[in-house]
């Protein structure tokens, strides 16, 4: 199934620019969550931000249905959104039984997250929350920001480092054309293509085969200054040596 991620809309959204860092288990518009459903029922989301219920929406799994995947916005819920220009959440939704999730923020907001519960179900065996993700999941980050960065599963601490590419003369890559890069996290650790570097905007789709929860940081000049210059001590000892 080919899973449709609405890239001008994030591109064109001014609000991408103001996060340099974003965490899966309260993620910003860096972040998109996908998730799927297989069983069909009767499923109840509650949305929150910093740890506040704003809103909720309920979700119909049939064995066949004319959409096979649930967008669910989470700035939409904001209060204060629903008031001035983004207008009224939609509070329901129906899919096809395998279908998927697909739940990120469009807006300014930070430290959001998203439960998920079957109807009939207790609400401490909770089908999904957007804080503990594992295999089958995905995670889309689209970072902007010019810079080196870090990615980190806070669950066994491995880390990976990568880049986003400076402006070059004739400009940035038209996003529309970058394809996306996927990276598997597995007990091993991230395992990033090629030289780790990408071009503003170009979606990372990390595929988690293990328990996680994501950071994706900039690292601050003084961190890649420290770590320039190791590197360039670990050189200079190698041609020490030989």
């Amino acid at each position: 199934m080919e899973l449709k991620f609405n890239m001008m809309k994030s591109v064109i959204n001014p609000n991408i620019f103001r996060h340099t860092a974003v965490a899966s288990e309260g993620f910003n518009n860096l972040c998109t969550i996908v998730h799927p459903l297989g069983k069909e029922g009767q499923y109840n989301g509650e949305v929150f931000i910093k740890k506040q219920c704003v809103g909720s929406f309920q979700l119909i799994i049939q064995e066949k249905s004319d959409y096979t995947q649930a967008d669910i916005d989470v700035s939409l819920f904001d209060p204060l959104n629903i008031s001035k220009i983004m207008g009224i959440p939609r509070n329901h939704f129906e899919m096809s039984k395998g279908g998927y999730v697909v739940i990120y923020a469009s807006g300014h907001h930070n430290g959001a997250y998203v439960t998920i519960t079957r109807s009939g179900e207790k609400a401490e065996s909770k089908e999904f929350d957007t804080r503990k993700l594992g295999k089958d999941d995905l995670v889309v980050f689209r970072p902007f920001h010019p810079g080196k960065y870090k990615l980190t599963n806070k669950v066994d601490g491995k880390e990976a480092s990568f880049a986003i590419e400076e402006k070059k003369e004739r400009g940035y890559t038209n996003p529309a054309k970058l394809e996306p890069v996927t990276i598997p996290l597995t007990l091993k650790g991230f395992e990033l293509p090629g030289n780790g570097t990408l071009h503003p905007f170009q979606a990372m789709i990390i595929k988690p085969d293990i328990a996680c929860s994501l950071l994706m940081e900039m690292e601050k000049p003084k961190e890649q200054k420290k770590k320039a210059k190791a590197k360039a001590k670990i050189q200079e000892d190698r041609k020490s040596a030989g």
